[in-house]
């Protein structure tokens, strides 16, 4: 449920150029789409497997159910029931450095954004897709050692509980509203701006089958994430780093950061943790905006 507090993804299928009007128009293979023919069936449609070169397993797809009875079409691993994304293992290295595919045309003048490993993810697909984004928003970024395990001594338990092997699946599928609320206070200047129903929401998330597997792989995988600071030097677009003053990451490695990206400008919003878009929501929306402009 942790894991679930900040994630970026992106799914797509191609088009074929073949025009259409209902579904026989395209075969037996396919079906119609807003003029245009697709791989597969309305239940379960194709994914192009070099979709970003994503694994497949990456994403999982239910094919014409839901809840508990619903399959994976594409893979025959990771949690059943997902029409999201699935971050069994280390998913990091699933996304980074692939080619995006766009299957209306090529991907320009993009504004990206993202809190934690959100901005990571960012700055990491930014360095990839060159001349094709025209600028970042990076806010708090989730690139130092510990990560979550800095929020609070509970955070610091229970984290390093769920990184170890098997074994991290108990405190896992034990966490419940009180446990999660006190470790994400600790990314809050103010706690008790911490939304009650975001809680609930990720308590329900928390409680679909096989989601214990993936938090303890997001856990383990941080590794990764500290690894992206490798690619932040070729990011050539604008970057706005926005860090809260009582951000998990400590000031020397923000500076760091703001280094690595060539011609950045880092902004500090006061009295603000790691959460910064809940904690402050009109002062994360002006940067937004104002990176439009």
């Amino acid at each position: 449920m942790l894991a679930a507090a900040g994630a970026l993804a992106a799914c797509a299928y191609p088009v074929d150029r073949a025009a259409c009007a209902i579904d026989s128009d395209c075969g037996p293979s396919g079906f119609c789409v807003a003029g245009g023919c697709r791989s597969g069936t309305r239940t379960c449609p194709a994914l192009q497997p070099t979709y970003s070169s994503i694994d497949r397993n990456l994403f999982q797809v239910s094919c014409g159910t839901s809840g508990n009875k619903a399959i994976n079409c594409h893979s025959a691993e990771g949690a059943a029931t997902a029409s999201f994304l699935d971050l069994s293992g280390d998913a990091y290295p699933r996304l980074f450095n692939r080619t995006a595919v766009n299957p209306l045309g090529d991907l320009k003048d993009l504004i990206l954004a993202g809190e934690s490993m959100g901005a990571t993810l960012s700055l990491s697909v930014a360095a990839e897709l060159g001349s094709r984004v025209n600028r970042i928003v990076a806010l708090n970024t989730y690139d130092y050692p510990q990560g979550v395990e800095r929020a609070n001594s509970l955070a610091t338990i229970l984290v390093k509980a769920m990184r170890i092997p098997g074994f991290g699946l108990i405190p896992s599928k034990l966490e419940n509203a009180l446990i999660l609320s006190g470790v994400l206070r600790g990314g809050f200047f103010d706690p008790k701006k911490l939304p009650k129903d975001f809680v609930q929401e990720l308590i329900r998330s928390g409680h679909r089958p096989g989601y214990a597997r993936v938090e303890t792989a997001y856990f383990r995988g941080l590794k990764s994430y500290c690894a992206a600071r490798q690619v932040y030097s070729r990011v050539k677009a604008p970057v706005t780093l926005v860090y809260g003053d009582h951000d998990w990451s400590r000031p020397p490695e923000r500076e760091a950061v703001a280094r690595l990206v060539p011609g950045s400008r880092m902004l500090t919003l006061a009295d603000t943790g790691h959460f910064a878009s809940l904690e402050h929501p009109d002062e994360v929306a002006r940067i937004l905006i104002d990176a439009t402009r």
